[in-house]
């Protein structure tokens, strides 16, 4: 399936705060991967899966890993509401009839204990707390193959994401062609 309208409708019925353009730039990224899997850190209940996933599908077929613990970021879990939206996310991959998912419902560093593959595209929006969020890039990027993507979301508008990229990704020459798409940002490893 090519990205087209079918795909937008599709994509925009699943929950989340991915924008049309960042959707299709997240799909073009997958579609164009074909060294190391697709992992991504923080799914919410599935709208960025989806659209890495697709992107798989009509690219190169790699696997398409995501971790995510479904109980949402701080910001979700304040005043002691608790959250859960596994059950949403599976039903949104079960919907779209993907298959090519292994999820790991578990904390981004326990992930990083078990998952051994090397990362083509690694797409980092989990946690927006500070120390969260340096610990994805930093840890996750060492699996990231030569050539491979990092790309953090919520790059603008969030003051810890914006300190990470700025200390860690943007001035950094492991990195180049540094591209930002709404509050994407991407950056490709040397």
């Amino acid at each position: 399936m090519m990205w087209n309208m079918l795909d937008e409708r599709e994509i925009q019925k699943i929950d989340g705060w991915l924008s049309l353009t960042e959707a299709e730039f997240l799909y073009t990224l997958a579609k164009h991967t074909s060294n190391g899997i697709i992992l991504e850190i923080g799914t919410w209940k599935g709208k960025s899966t989806a659209c890495l996933a697709f992107g798989s599908l009509d690219g190169y077929g790699v696997p398409v890993y995501t971790v995510d613990h479904f109980r949402g970021s701080k910001e979700h879990q304040r005043h002691g509401k608790k959250i859960d939206t596994y059950n949403d996310f599976m039903s949104n991959v079960k919907r779209l009839g993907l298959k090519n998912i292994i999820v790991y419902k578990m904390s981004s560093m326990e992930a990083y204990k078990r998952i051994n593959e090397n990362i083509g595209l690694l797409f980092i929006d989990g946690s927006h707390e500070y120390e969260d969020v340096k610990n994805d890039f930093v840890f996750w990027t060492r699996k990231l193959v030569k050539g491979g993507i990092v790309v953090m979301h919520d790059a603008v508008g969030w003051k810890d994401v914006e300190r990470v990229v700025k200390e860690h990704l943007r001035d950094n020459k492991n990195f180049k062609d540094i591209k930002l798409v709404d509050t994407i940002i991407a950056g490709q490893k040397t």
